[in-house]
């Protein structure tokens, strides 16, 4: 799988630095150096927010999955998610209801806590200049605006010569 994904993003964009896969059920980063992998992180023990994640918490909160960057979007505030393990994140929600917090402002909550799940929880890598300024999202969550904007976001502050780019066939990166 990781081959896979390396053999796309090489086949579309020149020379990337840094894969973020973030699918339905994991996480994967993949880190390149002249088109070859040179480090991997997947996570292995919890959702971390992954699509299936946002997914179900949309649903639970009345909206499809095609209706959450809308409704992140509209929110003018939005609670500060712990990161990590899908069960915290749980609590988090659990704790933003019963503060008032509306669907909306917790679903914006969550699509802006997804990139500390990638890069603190999952890959552990807090210095993204050091693995590269070309960063591609795949994976169909980035099909998400709200988590693309979020990762997006998240990089630049971090690495703001970074160019960050979403694969044309996100959702289907690994199966070309």
């Amino acid at each position: 799988e990781t081959v896979a994904h390396t053999e796309s993003a090489v086949r579309f964009y020149k020379d990337p630095h840094v894969i973020v896969d973030v699918g339905g059920q994991d996480i994967k980063l993949i880190v390149l150096t002249q088109g070859h992998v040179k480090d991997f992180r997947l996570n292995t023990q919890c959702s971390a927010g992954n699509g299936y994640f946002l997914q179900s918490t949309a649903n639970r909160f009345g909206f499809s999955v095609d209706e959450y960057a809308d409704a992140a979007f509209s929110a003018e505030h939005l609670p500060l998610f712990s990161y990590g393990c899908a069960v915290f994140m749980e609590s988090d929600i659990v704790n933003f209801q019963q503060l008032g917090w509306s669907r909306e402002e917790i679903m914006a909550g969550l699509a802006a806590v997804l990139p500390k799940n990638i890069w603190l929880y999952v890959s552990q890598i807090p210095n993204l200049s050091a693995i590269g300024t070309r960063f591609l999202l795949q994976g169909g969550t980035q099909y998400n605006l709200a988590a693309v904007k979020a990762q997006v976001d998240y990089i630049k502050e971090r690495v703001p010569d970074a160019d960050v780019y979403v694969h044309p066939h996100t959702g289907e990166a690994g199966a070309i």
